[in-house]
């Protein structure tokens, strides 16, 4: 896989009925019923003050929910529920994401710069919530990280490091009770003494080419005579441009993806809506006010999805290093 990236799904090693056994998974274990309380509570707040109706409990409910993906308080009665042997896996990666907004977004890690593969520690439950609003109530197989101190290459991105085993041993520990100490903190403490030769490497935040550094293995910039190319590929006007190819008859014709006559916003705007001036994130009325024969089509999320996979296979057959945005943007 070019990356691991949250609420995405992912491989993991999970102890099934007939032993291991290898699945995917959506990066992000259910968030606690208080992180929940305080997200709904926060929102309810914004309702109210634009003087909506609220109902709580089915606020509550529909509480998006993108989970946790690092774990570190293992002692937490939310997160003991699922430390016994039949919730604990491994996660295979060849890199990583987190997000700092103060760096501008993403920030991918790695081993080095070939992304060799490495595994975490990790748990998982299957869980239903929201994750998106817009897929309403999903059940999904969730993962998390298990976390330890970070070193000082993660903890400039991301306060709490994670727990890794790179070795076989490591991997049967994470999984399996060990003689002298149990589950998830036995895990954390084995990764501990690996860490100081296995350290993650910042590979560089998206943005600029200027802006990214892949580093060498003695830590410094690559030299001239290994010359990389970053490039930047940018679907434009991919909702629309999928739903053209999909349907003959949109083509040629002004076309808007998501919301509609009366209400919402434009997702995704064809070449033929632009030269009316329609664009995405424009209220429908206004679109529709600017571009009177505009068609407005429904956002089919899953269709966009598989193209985008498609499109990441051709990448995948150039290069392992691939930084996805969005769906239409890596």
């Amino acid at each position: 896989m070019p990356g691991v990236f949250p609420d995405y799904r992912a491989p993991i090693v999970r102890n099934g009925a007939e032993g291991r056994e290898l699945a995917t998974a959506r990066w992000g274990m259910p968030s606690s019923s208080k992180a929940l309380m305080d997200a709904t509570k926060k929102r309810a707040g914004k309702l109210q003050a634009k003087g909506k109706p609220v109902e709580f409990k089915e606020l509550l409910r529909m509480e998006p929910d993108g989970g946790t993906t690092n774990i570190r308080n293992v002692k937490s009665k939310h997160w003991t529920r699922w430390l016994a042997p039949e919730s604990r896996c491994v996660v295979p990666f060849n890199s990583f994401s987190e997000f700092n907004k103060a760096e501008g977004g993403d920030i991918w890690f790695a081993l080095d710069e070939s992304r060799p593969l490495a595994c975490f520690a990790g748990i998982w439950t299957n869980w239903t919530s929201v994750r998106k609003v817009k897929e309403g109530e999903t059940t999904n197989d969730l993962y998390a990280f298990l976390t330890t101190e970070p070193n000082a290459e993660v903890g400039a991105m991301h306060p709490k490091g994670d727990a890794g085993s790179p070795d076989n041993a490591g991997r049967s520990r994470d999984l399996d009770d060990g003689p002298s100490r149990r589950g998830a903190e036995a895990a954390a403490a084995a990764c501990r003494r690996e860490a100081p030769d296995r350290r993650p490497r910042r590979q560089g935040r998206y943005g600029r080419a200027s802006d990214v550094t892949i580093e060498d293995d003695d830590d410094q910039a690559a030299s001239p005579s290994r010359q990389r190319k970053i490039i930047h590929i940018d679907m434009d006007a991919f909702y629309a441009s999928v739903e053209q190819r999909d349907n003959p008859e949109l083509r040629g014709k002004p076309v808007a993806v998501g919301g509609s006559r009366e209400r919402g916003v434009v997702a995704a705007a064809s070449y033929e809506a632009r030269k009316f001036g329609v664009r995405s994130a424009m209220p429908s009325v206004t679109a529709k006010r600017q571009c009177p024969n505009l068609i407005f089509v429904k956002l089919r999320f899953e269709v966009y999805k598989a193209v985008s996979e498609q499109i990441r296979g051709i990448f995948a057959e150039h290069t392992p290093i691939i930084e996805p945005l969005s769906l239409g943007e890596a």
